[in-house]
């Protein structure tokens, strides 16, 4: 049974990395405000699973929570990000499918882009925007399901629709395909990791670059309610003169009652690319108890 999810986010998840987070690695990856490999700024420490015996029946999740981020990304002053997401996931045997949508406020000259922080186009000083941002889609199909000898191993395809102003997004729609997997060691730890590739679009004021994340993760579960964990992800450079977004996510789930989960994360980024310190929660919301 699937309990809890980490990016790209990613990843960012992330991202995507971080995907994820693996995130989360953004990884999403992996890595929020992106996705996962949406467009979140950081790894996702939700797209971990934790997952026992295969459970091919209907399963529904909801969840919403906070995300911050803070780092000065080679400019003069910082940029903050506060994203406020709501997520809706259903698993239908093997299928897996995602919708999340954030409430952002940005404060600072930087730029959310491909799920990364990166200066303005234009000579922006220490702006504050907000508003709804884009809309992030994924589709996802477990192929493998884990054996003794091999890990379990899904597929992925993201969609970012560009529905946010452009203040706070692109303008464009990215995709995004990847690859997850998981391994059980022992009865307490599992080893996942996530690869992927996404595709930027193109504004006008920016010359971004297409690329790969991956990320690596390892999940500690003592109690069947209870999981902590470590995500490392990393995203290529979304523009020239960039480093890639390097990201470490620690981790905490705990399902409360059989219908509700929390978990909570830090992250930290390893170069000037990456914010310099994010947090964020998440309270999860099972209808079937599942």
């Amino acid at each position: 049974m699937v309990n809890f999810h980490t990016i790209n986010s990613t990843e960012f998840k992330a991202i995507a990395v971080i995907g994820v987070a693996v995130v989360s690695i953004a990884c999403g990856q992996s890595t929020a405000l992106a996705s996962e490999r949406t467009d979140r700024a950081y790894a996702d420490p939700l797209l971990a699973t934790v997952q026992s015996e295969p459970d091919h029946s209907a399963q529904v999740e909801m969840a919403t929570g906070v995300d911050y981020s803070v780092g000065d990304y080679d400019q003069t002053s910082d940029t903050t990000v506060l994203s406020t997401p709501i997520i809706a996931k259903a698993y239908l045997g093997r299928l897996r499918l995602e919708g999340n949508i954030s409430y952002l406020t940005i404060k600072g000259p930087g730029q959310v882009v491909g799920g990364v922080i990166v200066a303005p186009a234009a000579n922006v000083t220490n702006t504050r925007r907000s508003g709804v941002g884009d809309v992030n889609l994924t589709a996802a199909y477990r192929l493998v399901d884990e054996a003794p000898t091999y890990p379990s191993l899904e597929i992925n395809t993201d969609i970012k629709l560009a529905t946010a102003k452009t203040t706070i997004g692109t303008g464009e729609n990215d995709y995004g395909v990847g690859a997850n997997l998981s391994k059980s060691v022992g009865s307490t730890l599992m080893v996942f990791g996530s690869l992927g590739y996404s595709w930027l679009g193109n504004p006008s004021d920016y010359a971004l670059k297409d690329g790969a994340y991956a990320s690596l993760g390892l999940n500690y579960s003592p109690e069947i309610q209870k999981n902590y964990g470590l995500t490392v992800s990393y995203r290529e450079p979304v523009a020239d003169g960039l480093d890639g977004q390097l990201m470490v996510s620690p981790y905490l789930t705990y399902r409360m009652a059989q219908s509700w989960g929390l978990t909570v994360y830090g992250a930290s980024g390893l170069n000037s690319s990456s914010p310099r310190f994010g947090a964020g929660l998440r309270l999860s919301y099972f209808p079937s108890g599942s």
